[in-house]
C-alpha cells in the first residue's frame, strides 16, 4: 500500500534564509488545505518575530495555524511504540505530519554528528511494498552548495533510515528538549480560517498587531545588557537574529507587493511602497551589524548610541504604518479578525 499527499515544494518560495528551518515545513505543510496558506504563513511569520508581543511557538498553540483554521496536534511515540506506523496512519488519515529531529541525527545533513539544533522533517507519504518515507526537506539540509535553496525537496529514506534518525534524536530531545521528546505532529483543519485572501494580512497587521512592541529593538536590548555582563553572544544566537529580524522581511515585502499589485500599476504607489522597503530593510540591516560588530568585539553600545537605534526603529515602523494604513483605503476589511 502507498500513499502520497499533494503538497507542493514551492521551488520559487522562500528558504532557511528568511525562516527558522523548524518552522519552514509548518508553513509548506499548512499550504495541504490551501495552496496559498504557504504565503500567508510567511508573512504572519515574519509579523509574529519582529512585532508580536505573544508567545510564538512552531508547534503548541501556533497563533498563525489558528489564523488559518488549523492545528497544530500532537501524538506521543515512546520506547516500545513504533514511529513509523504512528506516522503512515496519520497520513492515512490525510494529515501532513511534522517530525522534531536534530541536526546530529540525520545522516544526510551537512550537520550531522555535529550540531545539535531542532530541525523538523515534513513527512507527505510511504510505500509499504518498498519500504519507504517521503520527506519534504531543505536543499540546505544535504548541502551548502545546493544549485537551489528555496523551498523543500521531495526526498525518500527507508523506514529503517527514518527510525534511526528518530530513534538518535530522542537521546538529544530527552535531555535537551524535553517538549519536543517522543512527540510527533500533525497538522489538523479544525475550522473556517480567519486569513482567507491577501488584504486580511494587512488588516491583521494594522488591527491585532501592537507594532510599538519591536522584538528587534527587544533583542537589541538584551543584548547589549548581556554583553554588560561580560557574557559572549553565541554564532548561532547571531545568525538566528539574522534570519527573524532581518531576512525574513523580504518575506514580508513580497508578499505586501502581491497584497497591492493592483495599487502597483500606479507608479507614484509603486515608487513609495518600494522607497519604503528600500530605506526599512537598509535602516534594519545597519542596525543589525552595529549590533554584531558589538557582540564580536564584546563591548557594549553606549546609552546615547542605543536610545539612537530605539528611535530609528519607531520611526521606521511609523513610517510602514501610515504608509499601509493609507494604502488600505478602500480596500475591504474584515472586522471579525
Amino acid at each position: 500500500m502507498e500513499k502520497n499527499l499533494k503538497i507542493a515544494s514551492f521551488q520559487n518560495g522562500y528558504s532557511i534564509n528568511e525562516m527558522r528551518c523548524f518552522d519552514h515545513p509548518v508553513a509548506v505543510g499548512a499550504s495541504y488545505y490551501d495552496n496559498l496558506n504557504y504565503y500567508y504563513y510567511c508573512f504572519l511569520y515574519a509579523v509574529n518575530v519582529n512585532w508580536c508581543n505573544q508567545y510564538y511557538s512552531w508547534y503548541h498553540e501556533n497563533p498563525i495555524l489558528k489564523l488559518l483554521g488549523i492545528e497544530c496536534c500532537k501524538i506521543a511515540a515512546h520506547d516500545h511504540e513504533d514511529p513509523i506506523s504512528k506516522i503512515t496512519k496519520l497520513i492515512d488519515n490525510n494529515y501532513p505530519v511534522i517530525i522534531p529531529t536534530t541536526f546530529n541525527s540525520i545522516f544526510y545533513h551537512r550537520e550531522y554528528r555535529k550540531r545539535t539544533d531542532l530541525h523538523t522533517l515534513l513527512v507527505t507519504s510511504y510505500n509499504n511494498e518498498l519500504g519507504t518515507i517521503g520527506i519534504k526537506e531543505s536543499p540546505r539540509s544535504l548541502s551548502p552548495d545546493f544549485t537551489r535553496d528555496n523551498g523543500l525537496i521531495n526526498f525518500v529514506v527507508t523506514e529503517a533510515a527514518l527510525r534511526e534518525i528518530w530513534c538518535q534524536s530522542q537521546n538529544v530531545l530527552l535531555t535537551e528538549m524535553p517538549k519536543q521528546y517522543a512527540s510527533i505532529y500533525y497538522l489538523k483543519k479544525v475550522g473556517s480560517p480567519k486569513i482567507s485572501q491577501y488584504s486580511d494580512l494587512v488588516c491583521y497587521l494594522l488591527q491585532d498587531v501592537n507594532m510599538d512592541y519591536n522584538l528587534f529593538s527587544d533583542w537589541i536590548d538584551k543584548t547589549n545588557i548581556a554583553l554588560q555582563d561580560g557574557q559572549e553572544i553565541s554564532q548561532v544566537i547571531m545568525e538566528r537574529a539574522r534570519v527573524e529580524y532581518v531576512s525574513s522581511l523580504s518575506m514580508f515585502f513580497d508578499i505586501l507587493e502581491t497584497v497591492f499589485v493592483e495599487k502597483l500599476r500606479d507608479v507614484e504607489f509603486r515608487m513609495k511602497l518600494s522607497n519604503l522597503r528600500r530605506v526599512y530593510t537598509t535602516s534594519r540591516d545597519r542596525i543589525y551589524n552595529i549590533t554584531i560588530k558589538h557582540a564580536i568585539q564584546r563591548q557594549p553600545i553606549d546609552g546615547r548610541e542605543l536610545s539612537q537605534i530605539r528611535n530609528r526603529l519607531k520611526e521606521r515602523d511609523m513610517e510602514m504604518i501610515e504608509t499601509l494604513t493609507d494604502a488600505m483605503k478602500g480596500i475591504p476589511i474584515h472586522v471579525d479578525l
